[in-house]
């Protein structure tokens, strides 16, 4: 019996293998969706191309797809004229994912080349000189750079990112194959119709009044209530009503909606009992689902159909003298009959599975009861599949996925709301509409992964503003965030009391206007205010080799006990004196830190700045201009009095 079954489980995973490769043949797709169309079947070219489309889910290259999107608008076109958008939308598609499509020569006409060659042409415009992020939602866009965060380039125009579903049709395998083996129970009774005559007895005798008692088993035609044609037998039963059987199990189907299938099964044994379809039942079922469509894992249908055949069986027999031997005959069953049952499967891929099937069945007009149940192994192919577009990228979602997100329900924490697939937090499978959390939702936030900071300052567009006003120092730091100052003043503008252009801060009369070459005063200026020190354009004289200050020096010591005082916000100066490297170091530190004092004393007594704004060091050679002084010249530079800014408050 495995020998007669091996063969006929080579042929079945041949011709599995077959319709699997058919499927996969675009081409032929596209012809027969040729054909329809030049029919006139507009409806069935349109199958004829998503079933291509679908096919290629995992397969095909863009060329495939650009050719098959290509003929979808034609086809649409033709079907509704008057919808130009629709149709050029559809050859957007198809250029979008091979920017060389075109339509077939056997379906081109000057109107389906005249959209096409606009909907080429809007997509190049729409790619020219736009900034990448500039296009808000419904704007003409040639990629998804040109388009705001958040969106995405769809058919032309920038759209929402999240996915959106192009192929709402049914879900999971498209057909299926079974190769199995059944072992049943089946009942027999009296008068059943014997398969073959008694041995040795002649026509028209009675098996049951001749001397033969190992042909008592049979009833002759006529007698004790033996319905079979004249000249035949019928089996006597008078031990058991059940009678196993078995045999080999063959089936299929197509599902015709995402839960129905039409399909068919044969079931063969040639060995049980009297010639070659002894044991032969062909079968038309329909499979309904129970469980909803899963690509791995646990699947359950429903089972009811009709089927034409006979299953033999071989009634046990008791002889009439106990000891004495009796023949088997074996008994015809059917013609027509009923089945019921279920099919419980597990799939450990998308293709390979195993099941087992418990049903029940009815055989009549010769009635035999029966159950069988078997076991074997499913191939299921051409899964159904969504297509979902997430800008210009294309998924194809599988069974077991209610949202048409692409990710399986078992990982996905809101498995009825599609994940909207923008690359934040995308595992989950939950839409988040607010990535950053900012309260603007993303399709209007131009950072939709950064939290807009929500200080009033161009919140509109989702973005944080952490330097408002542009001046280089952070908001948090910034005591005017919204208007540009320096970091000397805590990001704030200084004022300018007096107008002339010249700021408070770095004026030297900021009551009284004056051009800034003079430092915001009337006259011309020997001090000018820097943010570390003040600094003097001459130097400050003394007496030779002594700390006396020479007249010639006090104008400009009125200059800066002026600025000192105009000032209130610097409240202290270091005032430092420095000397040239001749001579003793010692006399050198002692003379500058005199120096120092003398004009400390001398911006006090006459120029009436507060001492405790004041304080005077020396520090001799020891801070030189020019390091290795040699000349007069330079020696004279590093002889020299400076002023250093040391605590500034707030203007």
């Amino acid at each position: 019996m495995l020998k007669k079954a091996l063969p006929l489980l080579a042929i079945t995973l041949f011709c599995v293998s077959a319709h699997a490769q058919s499927d996969e043949r675009v081409n032929f797709l596209i012809e027969r969706a040729q054909n329809a169309y030049f029919d006139l079947d507009l409806d069935q070219a349109l199958r004829y191309v998503d079933d291509g489309l679908e096919m290629c889910a995992e397969r095909c290259t863009a060329v495939d797809v650009g050719r098959l999107q290509s003929l979808r608008g034609v086809i649409v076109a033709a079907k509704n004229p008057e919808d130009r958008e629709g149709a050029k939308a559809v050859f957007k598609e198809a250029l979008i994912v091979d920017p060389d499509a075109k339509i077939d020569p056997m379906v081109v006409t000057p109107d389906n080349q005249e959209l096409f060659d606009e909907a080429k042409a809007e997509l190049a415009a729409a790619g020219d000189d736009i900034a990448p992020g500039s296009r808000m939602h419904g704007q003409t866009c040639g990629l998804d750079e040109h388009c705001q965060p958040g969106l995405a380039c769809v058919s032309g125009k920038c759209e929402d990112r999240r996915s959106r579903s192009l192929d709402d049709g049914d879900r999971g395998e498209r057909g299926f194959v079974e190769l199995g083996y059944s072992f049943g129970v089946a009942t027999a009774h009296s008068n059943m119709h014997a398969t073959s005559r008694p041995e040795g007895i002649g026509h028209g005798v009675d098996p049951q009044t001749d001397e033969d008692r190992t042909n008592d088993s049979y009833i002759l035609s006529g007698t004790e209530g033996c319905n079979a044609p004249p000249g035949e037998f019928c089996v006597r039963v008078n031990r058991g009503l059940s009678l196993f059987s078995h045999g080999l199990h063959i089936g299929g189907g197509y599902f015709v909606t995402e839960r129905v299938a039409i399909g068919a099964r044969l079931r063969f044994n040639p060995n049980a009992g009297e010639g070659t379809l002894s044991n032969f039942l062909l079968g038309i079922r329909t499979h309904i689902r129970i469980t909803d469509p899963v690509e791995t894992g646990f699947h359950a249908l429903a089972i009811a159909g009709i089927m034409v055949g006979q299953i033999q069986v071989q009634p046990f027999q008791d002889p009439t003298v106990e000891g004495d031997e009796i023949a088997r005959p074996w008994a015809k069953t059917g013609l027509g009959g009923l089945e019921v049952g279920v099919k419980l499967g597990y799939r450990f891929h998308r293709n390979v599975g195993v099941y087992v099937s418990p049903e029940a069945y009815v055989l009549f007009p010769r009635v035999s009861l029966g159950l069988v149940a078997t076991a074997g192994v499913d191939v299921a192919f051409g899964h159904r599949v969504k297509t979902i577009v997430q800008g210009t990228q294309v998924l194809r979602v599988r069974p077991g996925d209610r949202d048409g997100d692409g990710i399986p329900d078992v990982d996905d924490q809101c498995p009825d709301e599609p994940e909207d697939l923008d690359g934040f937090e995308d595992e989950d499978g939950c839409p988040d509409p607010d990535n950053d959390g900012d309260g603007i939702p993303d399709e209007q936030d131009q950072c939709p992964n950064e939290a807009e900071d929500m200080d009033g300052f161009q919140d509109e567009d989702g973005c944080p503003d952490l330097d408002n006003d542009g001046d280089g120092i952070p908001d948090t730091e910034d005591e005017c965030p919204n208007e540009a100052g320096p970091a000397l003043n805590k990001g704030c503008p200084f004022p300018d009391r007096d107008g002339d252009g010249v700021v408070d801060r770095f004026d030297n009369c900021p009551d009284e206007p004056g051009p800034p070459e003079f430092m915001g005063c009337p006259q011309r200026q020997l001090v000018e205010l820097d943010e570390k020190e003040i600094k003097i354009h001459d130097s400050i004289y003394f007496r030779r080799n002594g700390h006396v200050i020479e007249r010639r020096s006090f104008e400009l010591l009125e200059q800066l006990a002026n600025v000192i005082n105009s000032h209130p916000e610097i409240t202290h100066i270091r005032i430092e004196g420095h000397t040239d490297s001749t001579g003793r170091r010692a006399y050198n530190v002692s003379l500058s830190q005199k120096r120092a004092r003398s004009v400390m004393q001398h911006l006090i007594r006459h120029g009436k700045v507060d001492r405790r704004r004041l304080s005077a060091h020396g520090f001799g050679p020891d801070r030189p201009i020019i390091a290795d002084a040699r000349t007069d010249e330079e020696h004279a530079a590093n002889r020299r009095v400076e002023f250093r800014i040391e605590v500034e408050n707030e203007p």
